[in-house]
């Protein structure tokens, strides 16, 4: 529990990451796909690989946490919530961390080993 500081446990408006990493929140997910990714941009199909759950988000808000190999890899719930029981793990590759990754012109966002919450 100590492991990691909690801002303001008892403010509803203040968020604690779930993970060390690089994180990006938009309000609208459509705002996100919009955003090229070296070089590529991203749907929600791809994202999830499921249809019926791209389109049960769209329009929502999305927040991407691009963990990287120093950083803390844990799932970890809001100080008055919970993690979601229905996790989808979505195999891939760590292309991020592959050196071909450098050298070619991947999806990271789509490609990549991943899991959905």
């Amino acid at each position: 529990p100590s492991a990691r500081k909690i801002a303001d446990s008892n403010n509803p408006n203040v968020i604690v990451s779930a993970a060390d990493c690089r994180l990006i929140i938009f309000d609208n997910v459509n705002d996100a796909t919009r955003l090229w990714i070296k070089g590529h941009n991203f749907s929600l199909k791809h994202l999830f690989r499921d249809e019926k759950l791209a389109e049960e988000f769209n329009g929502g808000s999305i927040a991407i946490f691009r963990l990287a190999p120093v950083d803390y890899h844990r799932f970890h719930s809001p100080v008055d919530g919970e993690i979601g029981t229905q996790m989808k793990k979505i195999t891939g590759t760590y292309y991020t961390v592959n050196p071909i990754a450098i050298k070619e012109n991947l999806d990271v966002l789509t490609r990549n080993q991943r899991t959905v919450i």
